[in-house]
């Protein structure tokens, strides 16, 4: 269970394959999804599911998995906030990780019901890191970046 949550960890806020993270784990899939349900029912693990309208067929449909703490996913990672620092890519996933758990709450206390997703077409060209439905053909768009100055190429 513990490598298995290690590349969870590893992998929040990304779209890293079942298989990829099973083989970091050293599990197979029948553990992995039983290990998911735990963590999902213990409230440790957030699936954010793709969002899907029927006409766009190009878009990866498997979740983002988030740890639902950053600081859980910097423990398990092992790393302190100067690694961190060193490090973009996981410093944009903590990031992201820290965004999707605020947002939590506030979508689930709303009296609307928003529903949090993510969107990515299936070539990785083109991505919107979270996708909040406010219902009906309402759509908020967020992008996650970590950096004072972002620019048209953050998008």
């Amino acid at each position: 269970m513990r490598r298995y949550f290690d590349a969870l960890a590893l992998s929040s806020a990304g779209l890293a394959a079942q298989a990829t993270i099973n083989d970091a784990a050293g599990i197979n899939r029948k553990t992995a999804d039983a290990y998911e349900r735990l963590l999902v029912n213990l409230m440790i693990l957030d699936l954010v599911p793709p969002w899907l309208p029927s006409r766009l067929a190009r878009l990866v449909k498997s979740p983002k998995r988030y740890v639902v703490d950053p600081s859980l996913m910097a423990t398990a990672l092992r790393v302190d906030g100067a690694a961190v620092l060193r490090d973009g890519d996981l410093l944009g996933r903590l990031l992201e990780t820290m965004v999707v758990a605020q947002l939590r709450p506030e979508l689930t206390l709303s009296p609307a019901r928003p529903r949090l997703h993510h969107l990515r077409q299936a070539d990785g060209r083109h991505a919107v890191d979270l996708l909040v439905e406010m219902g009906g053909d309402r759509l908020v768009a967020l992008e996650v970046k970590a950096t004072a100055a972002p620019g048209p190429d953050d998008a």
